[in-house]
């Protein structure tokens, strides 16, 4: 087994089981995803330069999404004349894993929006790609 590989009932799951919806459609050209959640953390020196207390800050949420170039202009050619991606709305991203054994998991992504666009090519490559910043509200795991 490989390390960090999740099994479940005995089976693994892998990126050919994944779902991705948002802004009301299925993401077939989905490359990858990631998003994570951080906290602000620090101790609080006290006498003789100990740490007498740990005070704690606002959480935030980020991440990216990465799809191909094809997705990337349905995407855009659903947006409103003179709108660009970073001024949709707020929305969700759900995230659906069923492996073999029908065990889902569901990665909720609410309140998410692109907080950036840009286009790059790379000559010699296969296909073409872009990727959105993320800004997330919360991530709730099911």
């Amino acid at each position: 087994m490989a390390k960090g590989q999740v099994l479940i009932n005995g089976d693994g799951y892998s990126s050919a089981d994944v779902s991705c919806n948002l802004l009301g459609r299925t993401i077939e050209g989905l490359r990858a995803i990631n998003f994570s959640t951080s906290q602000v953390k620090e101790d609080t020196p006290g006498r003789g330069g100990e740490s007498v207390e740990r005070i704690r800050g606002n959480k935030s949420r980020s991440g990216s999404i990465r799809v191909t170039a094809k997705e990337a202009a349905a995407i855009k050619r659903s947006l409103p004349p003179n709108k660009d991606i970073t001024d949709v709305a707020p929305f969700p991203i759900v995230l659906t894993i069923v492996n073999e054994s029908n065990v889902p998991v569901i990665y909720t992504l609410n309140y998410a929006e692109f907080t950036g666009d840009g286009f790059q090519m790379d000559a010699g490559t296969a296909g073409m790609e872009e990727e959105f910043p993320l800004i997330i509200g919360s991530i709730i795991v099911t």
